[in-house]
């Protein structure tokens, strides 16, 4: 993480504590003077899971399937000011790969771990200023059934799909909140440090990123949230070359959740990202290019979840 992300994490953490110390209300007291009228709230998709969908990038096409557990949801708390949003799933994966490996199986795991700590400011209205900060941790293992994990570098380098992918992701939101009911609306931009690591990378890059988000919860009933967001990495220098590369990551995404019944629900997810270096040339002659982009080819994926609640 950079200096200046850290300065702004701190900040944002401190103002945080002394939002909870004391939230405000619409009438000037405190949360210690008045919490009756704050209006409680939960819905959440937790239990068994299987997923199935499409995916390809610059290692072919490749049909996914997970199956395991999963839960996900959004709560207020205890704490009329703090609503919990939270996503884990510990997974086994299976796919048939594409045009990159024609015909061949693989199998891995997937594991999520991530939450969100808000704070509405005014807790006992139904629209809030809202800040909150969060961490998201991914990490996925896939292998060819026909080679051994080290035998991943003659197989055409299938890279971000096959081998170990992952990231780290810490987030800092500002935005509003809406609580009436069973109706929950999150509207934020956020910023973002992360790590991503793809399947062949000897170094780890680090993003600092922006974005927003919008999410709708209609408690045990339907949720869809929208999200979308720009990254690069700082700046490197080459001086044999006399170049200075940067990297950029951009990502947009859908997904859907709906409950048929007290115990199951399906979903939709979406998902389109890509990732891309530039390189700069200072001394670049006359006759030559002065920068050049490589861009990996963009790498959409689309899944169709269903789900049961465990008793």
């Amino acid at each position: 993480m950079t200096p200046t992300s850290t300065r702004v994490f701190a900040l944002f953490a401190f103002a945080m504590v002394s939002s909870l110390a004391s939230p405000a209300y619409g009438d000037g007291t405190s949360a210690s003077a008045s919490t009756a009228a704050a209006p409680q709230f939960k819905s959440s998709y937790t239990g068994a899971s299987v997923t199935g969908g499409y995916t390809q990038g610059n290692f072919g096409q490749a049909i996914v399937t997970d199956l395991g557990a999963e839960t996900s949801g959004l709560r207020t708390l205890k704490n009329p000011a703090l609503v919990l949003k939270w996503d884990a799933a510990l997974l086994a994966r299976g796919a048939y790969t594409g045009s990159a490996d024609p015909g061949r199986i693989a199998v891995g795991a997937k594991g999520v771990a991530g939450a969100e700590l808000g704070v509405r400011v005014m807790p006992q209205s139904k629209w809030s200023p809202y800040v909150s900060s969060g961490l998201r941790l991914e990490g996925t293992t896939v292998h060819l059934v026909s080679l051994p994990p080290e035998g991943l570098a003659r197989v055409n380098h299938p890279s971000n799909f096959l081998g170990e992918t992952g990231s780290a992701t810490g987030r800092l939101s500002a935005g509003v909140s809406y609580l009436s009911g069973d109706h929950s609306v999150l509207l934020t931009g956020f910023a973002q440090e992360s790590l991503r690591l793809p399947a062949t990378a000897g170094v780890v890059p680090a993003y600092t990123e922006a974005g927003i988000e919008a999410q709708y919860d209609w408690a045990h009933q339907i949720r869809v949230a929208l999200r979308a967001s720009y990254g690069v990495t700082p700046q490197t220098g080459e001086s044999t070359f006399g170049s200075t590369s940067q990297g950029t990551w951009i990502e947009t995404g859908a997904s859907v959740r709906k409950t048929l019944g007290p115990r199951f629900w399906v979903g939709l997810d979406a998902k389109i990202s890509r990732q891309s270096t530039k390189t700069n040339f200072a001394d670049a002659a006359p006759t030559a290019p002065s920068q050049y982009e490589t861009a990996n080819p963009a790498v959409p994926s689309l899944t169709v979840n269903a789900g049961v609640a465990l008793p």
